[in-house]
């Protein structure tokens, strides 16, 4: 399980390893409607995913092809049961809800 790292700002780019090949990652949180968005783009910031709205309890990629990705996906997972939202300060390594990438088999056993 790779978790990703969530600034403790509102918007934010990062680059990112997944299976040897590296990605940057924007994660931006919209007050307006109250949630976080993600844009995932090549080393040489070609999009291949935008404005991916974040939710808690679902796989954040897997309706795409993306070639680089097969056989692992991005997850928001909840690191206790209580009953918040996500929101703007409760996401990120050591919060309530954290981002994070799982390959197939951490995603079997995890969810069965």
């Amino acid at each position: 399980m790779l978790e990703i790292t969530v600034p403790d700002t509102s918007y934010s780019t990062q680059r990112v390893n997944i299976n040897n090949t590296v990605y940057n990652l924007q994660l931006s949180f919209n007050s307006r409607d109250n949630c976080w968005y993600l844009d995932l783009f090549d080393i040489n910031n070609n999009p291949i995913l935008q404005s991916k709205k974040l939710q808690w309890g679902s796989a954040v990629t897997s309706k795409y092809i993306l070639p680089n990705l097969i056989g692992g996906d991005f997850f928001i997972l909840k690191t206790e049961e209580r009953s918040q939202e996500l929101g703007r300060s409760n996401f990120g390594v050591g919060k309530l809800f954290n981002l994070v990438y799982l390959t197939g088999e951490e995603q079997e056993v995890l969810f069965g």
